[in-house]
């Protein structure tokens, strides 16, 4: 007569099937044996760039970016590597890589590279003095009718020493004209007023037209 329950430990033989199954035949998740494994990509040059080449003293910063290039000229930003200031006497470098000029001089900037590779890349960054005043040249009082002038701005830093190459903003008004050069005209008789600025430091001049 046939019983309706299971034969006991009727569990385990079902266990002991399954594990059969699962443990023969190829591991079919592994990798085939003898293939080389896959090439790891390498810095092969790096370098840094800038939005100027100059950066004044108590101005706005300038900005360092950086750029890492495989064999085939791919970038890979992500190989490890440290930008920091060679000469930080005479610039910050601060997290977004923007650098402020402290003092004048030339401030050495260096890449290099932190993982197997190893490179390195240095860039030079002038730091400017900020203009302390300005002075228009020549110190005239009048001028006759139709004629031409041409003025200058002289500026300095703190130590009085005379700064070349910034930009100069001209600028005036009355019954003459100014150019964007500092060139003055006297068109008729009456007075006029001439004006240059730079990096916030300005000089005035009245000058009569007869």
């Amino acid at each position: 007569m046939f019983s309706s329950h299971p034969p006991r430990n009727w569990h385990i033989g079902l266990l002991g099937l399954a594990f059969a199954c699962t443990s023969t035949g190829p591991d079919r998740t592994a990798e085939p044996p003898g293939l080389p494994p896959p090439p790891v990509t390498q810095p092969v040059r790096m370098g840094i760039s800038h939005s100027s080449d100059t950066a004044i003293v108590g101005r706005d910063p300038i900005q360092l970016s950086t750029f890492i290039l495989d064999r085939d000229g791919n970038r890979i930003d992500w190989w490890p590597h440290t930008l920091r200031p060679l000469d930080p006497d005479l610039a910050q470098l601060d997290f977004y890589y923007r650098v402020s000029a402290i003092r004048p001089g030339l401030a050495r900037f260096e890449l290099r590279s932190d993982s197997l590779v190893t490179l390195a890349e240095t860039l030079t960054v002038r730091m400017l003095p900020r203009v302390a005043y300005l002075r228009l040249s020549p110190r005239i009082g009048t001028l006759s009718v139709g004629q031409e002038l041409q003025f200058e701005a002289l500026l300095f830093d703190s130590l009085g020493t005379p700064i070349v190459g910034r930009y100069v903003e001209w600028g005036g008004g009355g019954d003459g004209t100014v150019s964007a050069t500092g060139l003055v005209r006297a068109v008729r008789v009456g007075h006029m007023v001439i004006g240059a600025v730079s990096e916030f430091q300005r000089d005035t001049l009245a000058i009569d037209l007869r």
